[in-house]
């Protein structure tokens, strides 16, 4: 496999995987709320998800959105829908001054997410078209994108729950874990945009 390939391949990997999304701002909303060791399972259950997708999508599951385009809008409205619930999630643990209310959103959720995720789409169709090969190296070509989204998307990601646990002591005072729930609620919500625009 030519190097310049598996560069290409790297650097789109860590650039999708670290740039705001869905998914890291749902992390980041969880390591601040529940710490990091409490997100730990959200953080695999997306991981997993996202290969799952990623698979699914080298055996063919990105031709859907080729034939069906109005099957790419559904998936944008039920993401949508789904981060506008849980930026109301935030809102009402924050409301009532602890957001420890609820509990983390869990490995299921998280892997789950992927498949009406529109970032994780873009991302995996992205790489599915850019940096596969054909004939004999698909299958090969595909498993170096799933090596390299592993190796350099799940530290990525990560760092955004470290980043949310660094302000969890600001959780400590009821009037900040009103503020910061907030902030984190309406962020969630603002996400919404990078789904429909």
């Amino acid at each position: 496999m030519d190097t310049s390939l598996i560069l290409a391949a790297a650097l789109f990997a860590l650039v999708s995987s670290i740039t705001p999304g869905p998914n890291n701002l749902m992390l980041a909303a969880s390591g601040l709320t529940f710490g990091f060791r409490r997100t730990l399972p959200l953080w695999l259950g997306i991981s997993v998800g996202f290969q799952c997708l990623l698979f699914g999508v080298a055996l063919g599951l990105g031709r859907v959105f080729e034939a069906w385009p109005a099957m790419h809008v559904v998936l944008k409205g039920v993401g949508a829908a789904y981060l506008l619930y849980l930026a109301w999630r935030l809102w009402q643990s924050s409301a009532a001054g602890d957001s420890r209310l609820a509990e983390p959103l869990g490995f299921m959720r998280g892997a789950l997410f992927q498949w009406v995720n529109p970032k994780a789409w873009m991302m995996t169709v992205g790489a599915a078209s850019a940096y596969t090969l054909h004939g004999d190296d698909y299958w090969p070509s595909v498993a170096m994108l799933a090596g390299l989204f592993m190796l350099l998307g799940m530290p990525s990601t990560a760092s955004w729950a470290a980043f949310g646990a660094a302000f969890r002591n600001l959780l400590a005072e009821p009037r900040w874990a009103r503020r910061v729930g907030r902030g984190m609620a309406v962020l969630t919500a603002l996400s919404c945009l990078l789904i429909v625009l």
